[in-house]
């Protein structure tokens, strides 16, 4: 396996956690809320894309699929820059990289 798609899988997956279960609202009589109290399990589907996405090159072992996942994790970091977007950054960044140093033939392959 190779380790910069784990990384960001790794990264991908502590987002997701972190957005379920940290407090991102607050209201100005104190209290605080989590994504999942406010916006309820339709919140899940928006979360599980960088997941999904990340997960891809992991399975795969082309560096197609690695660059397009660098891609579209990019371009969902730019879409949802001002909501989640910026959580998942590090995870587009370690795609990039990881598709940056994918071999160009991957046929048996083991790095």
């Amino acid at each position: 396996m190779r380790i910069w798609p784990a990384v960001s899988f790794s990264l991908a997956l502590a987002s997701s956690a972190l957005l379920l279960v940290a407090p991102v609202y607050s209201s100005g009589s104190g209290g605080n809320a989590t994504l999942l109290q406010v916006n309820g399990p339709r919140i899940l589907i928006p979360l599980a894309i960088p997941l999904v996405v990340s997960l891809l090159p992991m399975l795969s072992r082309r560096r197609g699929v690695c660059i397009g996942a660098a891609i579209v994790l990019s371009a969902f970091c730019i879409v949802s820059g001002f909501s989640i977007g910026l959580f998942y950054a590090p995870s587009a960044v370690t795609m990039i990289v990881a598709g940056a140093r994918s071999p160009a033939s991957s046929d048996g392959d083991v790095s």
